[in-house]
């Protein structure tokens, strides 16, 4: 039903500013269930319930093909009260994606889960409709972590994928659905506001990895 929707549509002075992140970071955990199995060949989705929504500047989902080193990330969109993000479809060379999702607050303070990894096969033992969005056209938006990253992700197929957001916060189109100009606006609202956020890991405070070295 979601990717059906989706397809249509100051007492401890110098001691609090540590710990300021971490508690922040906490009231919003990310409670995901992860999928073994993605079909080759299908646009997957990653759904997941992120507390205090309504603080949450932006939610990502970052992927890779198990072949390459650079992440891309798609933008999660609130679907039914959960998030949703829609991931381009794998190519036939790709064994396994990685993916972790990352949710930055208000404050620009964030938390991001531990990361998955899926196999990428013709078949799955217990297939889902849900977990794949229909046709041939869901508009996706893509963003590279690298500055070097090209507009389609290695080890993903082109088909879907309407906008890039390159790691410097230019955005451009790639093919159809939403237009280039579309892809500007989503991407630029969403590359603004991760630099210099604090990303909380498993407890533990760390600058977030899709921030571009500025100089």
């Amino acid at each position: 039903m979601i990717a059906t929707r989706l397809f249509s549509s100051i007492i401890c002075a110098g001691v609090c500013l540590v710990l300021g992140p971490v508690t922040a970071a906490a009231q919003f955990g990310i409670d995901h269930e992860a999928r073994g199995c993605f079909l080759v060949d299908r646009f997957p989705v990653v759904e997941a319930s992120i507390g205090a929504a309504g603080r949450l500047k932006t939610a990502k989902v970052y992927f890779r093909a198990e072949q390459f080193v650079d992440f891309y990330w798609v933008e999660m969109q609130v679907i039914e009260g959960s998030f949703v993000g829609v991931l381009p479809k794998p190519s036939a060379d790709t064994g396994r994606i990685f993916y972790y999702i990352e949710a930055i607050d208000l404050e620009f303070y964030g938390v991001r889960d531990a990361g998955h990894d899926s196999e990428v096969r013709s078949n799955c033992e217990t297939p889902d409709d849900a977990a794949y969005v229909p046709g041939d056209d869901p508009g996706i938006i893509v963003g590279a972590t690298s500055a070097t990253g090209p507009a389609v992700p290695p080890g993903f197929q082109a088909a879907g994928i309407a906008g890039f957001m390159s790691a410097a916060g230019i955005g451009s189109g790639v093919g159809g659905g939403v237009g280039a100009g579309t892809a500007v606006l989503v991407g630029a609202s969403v590359a603004g506001a991760v630099g210099g956020a604090v990303v909380v890991v498993n407890g533990r405070s760390e600058p977030s990895p899709e921030a571009p070295d500025r100089g």
